[in-house]
C-alpha cells in the first residue's frame, strides 16, 4: 500500500505470522481510511475470541469453511465504496486546483 495507495479493497486472512488480519486493518485504516478491508477466516469463533469488536475495521467478514453465498456481493460493494469515494476525493482536488 505503501508504494500504490490507490488500492481500492485488500482481502486478507486472519492468521498470518507476525501480524494479525485485525492488527493488519488497524494499521490499514490508519494510513488509508479509503481502502476496503475483507477479513477471510477459517475460524470465524477464534476472531470472535481474540476480539473482533475491532471487526468494526472490516468491511467484511468472509468464512473459509462456511461461506456466504452472498460473499461477493460484499467483495463487490466493498470495491464499488471504495471507488465512488476516490472518484470524490479526485473531483475535489481538481477542484482546488481550479
Amino acid at each position: 500500500l505503501s508504494r500504490e495507495p490507490r488500492i481500492a479493497v485488500v482481502v486478507t486472512d486472519y492468521k498470518m505470522p507476525g501480524m494479525d488480519g485485525v492488527e493488519l486493518a488497524g494499521v490499514i485504516r490508519m494510513k488509508h481510511p479509503g481502502t476496503r478491508i475483507i477479513l477471510n477466516s477459517a475460524n470465524s469463533s477464534t476472531c470472535a475470541i481474540s476480539g473482533c469488536a475491532a471487526i468494526q475495521r472490516m468491511d467484511a467478514f468472509l468464512d473459509k469453511v462456511d461461506p456466504d453465498p452472498k460473499a461477493l456481493d460484499k467483495v463487490r460493494a466493498a470495491i464499488n465504496s471504495s471507488i465512488r469515494m476516490h472518484k470524490k476525493n479526485e473531483q475535489q482536488w481538481r477542484r482546488e486546483r481550479i
